[in-house]
């Protein structure tokens, strides 16, 4: 993740385009200490210097929900914010092998094929098919049905 946070910085130098960098609500959840990460977005990037395109954002600024409607695509990981994003009509590019793979989303099969999909981002869109998977997909994780 640390690699593909630094190639993804690196690609948005010099371009037009604003990317938000936002820390995960893990980085900030005081009763769940076992899943505190060791390192916060903010450490890590610490001694790099990110041009005035790349904005780093306060752990408490901004909620997913609040950003979506300035968001042209969400670039992820493998958080449940992809979901998330999806549901509210946002199209994401998924970099990481998250647990939810099973759903039709749009994943990256490497570093090269992720950044041709940065750069066709305009083309994709979210379908009600996608948006109903995710929530049958949740039903079922509330549920517990596997």
């Amino acid at each position: 993740m640390c690699e593909w946070i630094i190639e993804t910085i690196k690609y948005f130098r010099g371009k037009e385009d604003l990317l938000l960098l936002k820390p995960h609500p893990a980085e900030f959840l005081t009763e769940q200490p076992k899943r505190t990460p060791n390192e916060t977005l903010a450490s890590f990037l610490g001694n790099t210097e990110l041009p005035e395109n790349i904005l780093l954002l306060d752990i408490h600024q901004f909620s997913i929900k609040d950003l979506s409607p300035f968001i042209s695509c969400g670039l992820i990981w493998r958080s449940s914010v992809a979901m998330e994003l999806t549901f509210l009509e946002m199209p994401c590019i998924i970099a990481g092998n998250p647990i939810y793979r099973i759903l039709d989303l749009s994943y990256a099969k490497n570093q090269e094929h992720y950044f041709n999909m940065i750069e066709q981002s305009h083309l994709t869109t979210v379908t009600e098919e996608q948006q109903l998977d995710i929530g049958t997909y949740l039903s079922m994780l509330d549920n517990k049905i596997v």
